[in-house]
């Protein structure tokens, strides 16, 4: 099953985070919260962390298929 992940931009100026909220919910998405409009400058670890979560979650699952 694949999953996705989503990083909730809870001081984003641009879209309101119960938005972003919403639109995670909608695609069932694991949902981490943290940083801004562009985390990948002000919140790198934060993108990292939710990409190492990801990659680990896919190798679990692929283990788990074979």
């Amino acid at each position: 099953m694949e999953e996705s992940w989503f990083l909730v931009a809870e001081d984003d100026r641009m879209i309101v985070p119960q938005t972003q909220r919403y639109m995670a919910e909608r695609m069932k998405a694991k949902i981490k919260a943290h940083a801004d409009h562009t985390p990948s400058v002000t919140a790198p670890t934060a993108v990292v962390d939710i990409i190492h979560d990801a990659v680990r979650a896919s190798l679990d699952t692929a283990t788990l298929e074979e």
